[in-house]
């Protein structure tokens, strides 16, 4: 079941009722096919409409007032939709893997760090004995701070 809410964050859904839908998460997509009882009709004839999942949050709702399984899915431009599963494991899993996809394949990668080195290696320090007395050297180190 799916429920429009929001078409995007000033603009209500023109039609805000209930409808039974079938979701497949393809890609960056979340498919949206009507519900064939008959099993007659391809799935393709079926395709209501594709939602991207790119810069989207799905949350659980809990303490739905009608609803115990009941998700929603906040798009950046601020739509919301709301969807209704069997049971709390299938809302789970389903609010899972879309925040996982919008994780993975809403930003890039960050670039590497800057260097020609793929791995650190502590710099050299010069060391040696040195002629002065403990005092002088202590002297000197604090005029260098």
């Amino acid at each position: 079941m799916k429920k429009a809410v929001m078409e995007t964050a000033d603009k209500k859904a023109s039609s805000r009722s209930w409808k039974p839908v079938e979701a497949v998460l393809r890609q960056s997509g979340l498919h949206l096919y009507r519900i064939d009882s008959t099993h007659k009709v391809p799935k393709e004839k079926r395709h209501l409409e594709a939602v991207s999942v790119l810069h989207v949050v799905a949350s659980t709702m809990r303490g739905h007032p009608e609803r115990p399984y009941v998700f929603s899915v906040l798009a950046s431009n601020g739509g919301l939709v709301y969807f209704e599963c069997n049971d709390e494991t299938t809302m789970n899993n389903w609010v899972y893997a879309i925040n996982w996809v919008a994780a993975t394949m809403s930003a890039p990668p960050l670039p590497g760090a800057i260097g020609s080195q793929t791995v650190f290696r502590r710099p050299v320090l010069p060391q040696g004995t040195t002629s002065l007395a403990l005092v002088r050297k202590i002297i000197i180190k604090k005029g260098k701070l």
